[in-house]
């Protein structure tokens, strides 16, 4: 899970505005979880958790990344 996070974390941060069209776009929002649900599924089942948590994980984890990305896009931007 830790990799899987690791991993998206990088890919979000360089493709930031990947991250604002998913809270703008909900087609983009379903591609995105079209493309990414599965390994992170796969890597947080391998954690031994109870079928019942993985979904609620991984989106936690998911809303998690995007809220660190977030944070860090507006620390960079020093605005108008």
């Amino acid at each position: 899970v830790l990799d899987w996070a690791n991993a998206y974390r990088e890919f979000a941060l360089a493709h930031r505005n990947l991250v604002f069209q998913i809270f703008a776009n909900r087609e983009a929002v379903n591609l995105a979880v079209a493309l990414a649900n599965e390994s992170l599924h796969a890597a947080v089942a391998a954690s031994n958790l109870e079928a019942h948590h993985i979904e609620p994980a991984a989106d936690t984890l998911v809303d998690f990344v995007h809220g660190f990305v977030l944070g860090e896009a507006s620390a960079e931007d020093p605005g108008p």
